[in-house]
């Protein structure tokens, strides 16, 4: 972490870098970085401050693949401080990581199918997206098996056949 004027923000650095006979260099022997990422945590606080002081909703801060390189552990736990009510991850493994960092904000996981490990996700409280029937039908069996409450979310197809329940899927 460094510090600056604006906040505390978090610095990532490549550490190598593919030369143009295709082999890889020591970017420590460089004199600079070939390439930096400065996260400002103190923008991330400004910015909800910011949405929140003009819009009435509940907050996700959407923090899947590693927050997009930013830290997902580390931004999970600036939003929630600047008051993000839920968190986003795209997978039920990135949704135990932040359980695992002590985070226990609701968290929705959305790329969710029956081969899954559905039961940790139940276990762990989170929300699981479910895009078609199988998806639910696994969801709610292993919540019948194991006695345990599971909070879905239904994702419905609205017309873009990207992902989400069909109209035939929600006719059932």
């Amino acid at each position: 972490m460094t510090s600056s004027e604006s906040g505390p923000a978090t610095v990532i650095q490549g550490s190598s870098a593919s030369t143009a006979a295709g082999r890889t260099a020591d970017v420590a022997a460089a004199p600079h970085p070939l390439a930096e990422s400065i996260i400002n945590h103190a923008a991330i606080v400004r910015n909800l401050a910011r949405l929140r002081a003009t819009h009435d909703a509940k907050f996700m801060a959407v923090v899947k693949a590693g927050a997009f390189g930013h830290g997902a552990i580390e931004t999970a736990h600036t939003a929630i401080a600047a008051g993000a009510e839920w968190l986003g991850v795209a997978t039920i493994d990135e949704a135990l990581e932040l359980r695992g960092s002590g985070i226990s904000a609701p968290i929705l996981a959305w790329l969710i199918d029956p081969w899954c490990d559905l039961a940790a996700g139940i276990a762990a409280d989170v929300t699981l997206s479910c895009a078609n029937i199988q998806t639910l039908d696994a969801v709610a069996a292993i919540a019948a098996r194991t006695g345990a409450t599971a909070a879905v979310q239904l994702e419905l197809d609205t017309g873009m056949a990207r992902a989400g329940a069909t109209g035939e899927d929600q006719k059932v």
